[in-house]
């Protein structure tokens, strides 16, 4: 299943993670979905995501988790994150919003913005060209850029999944903005301030040839306040 191609994912905002050696975007559902077998892991990636960082409060969310382990199912075995993060988003109704605010011109008083982001990472030791692979965002609808990609090379774990997912989570995420509000901000002026919050899940999907992908599924949320300098 080819779901990646269809252009609306393209605007979605997904970011996705592939430790597939660099081919995951290739394989498409399984045909044997009906098949696989999609188990639940530790629930403490959320513990793990804030420990890692803390510009976003994470829970752990049951009905994600849910959510996470029928997409995964239904897309099969050798799904990537791309069918994955496309079908989760339509089970799960978390509509992409696009670019988080970051200024006063693009915020709103209770305005939240929202974000979901999937990534897969493979258990297999013969991985030897591993790729990390972000996928952006463009206005064109019938365009996806490219991925850009950084070799890991690496096999992973359930306790090393979640902290590469965290550490993803940190580099792509810690730079958001937290205020509006600078040394330059005078009194009687408005400003904004951001708070972030967000919902994480992990699942394991055993393949045939023996191996575990791990799929890591969070959403972000970022709520803006408008305030006035006192």
């Amino acid at each position: 299943m080819k779901l990646k191609k269809i252009a609306s994912l393209a605007l979605a905002g997904i970011m996705a993670v592939s430790m597939l050696a660099g081919c995951g975007t290739q394989n498409g559902g399984s045909s044997d979905n009906g098949n696989t077998v999609v188990e639940p892991t530790a629930s403490g990636i959320a513990k793990v995501f804030n420990d890692t960082q803390t510009k976003i409060a994470f829970v752990s969310d049951s009905t994600l988790d849910t959510q996470l382990a029928q997409a995964v199912k239904e897309m099969g075995e050798n799904a990537d994150q791309e069918d994955v993060a496309y079908l989760l988003e339509r089970i799960s109704g978390i509509l992409n919003d696009g670019a988080y605010a970051t200024s006063t011109t693009n915020s709103k008083d209770g305005l939240v913005t929202t974000n979901l982001y999937v990534l897969q990472l493979s258990s297999s030791q013969a991985v030897k060209n591993a790729y990390y692979g972000v996928l952006g965002t463009t206005a064109a609808l019938n365009q996806r850029p490219s991925p850009s990609y950084t070799n890991l090379a690496a096999a992973y774990n359930a306790d090393a999944a979640m902290k590469v997912a965290a550490s993803f989570v940190k580099q792509r995420l810690g730079s958001l903005t937290e205020t509006t509000s600078n040394a330059n901000t005078a009194s009687g002026q408005t400003y904004f301030d951001y708070d972030y919050t967000g919902k994480a899940s992990m699942v394991a999907v055993k393949t045939s040839d023996g191996d575990t992908n791990y799929f890591v599924a969070f959403a972000v949320n970022q709520t803006c306040t408008e305030k006035t300098m006192g």
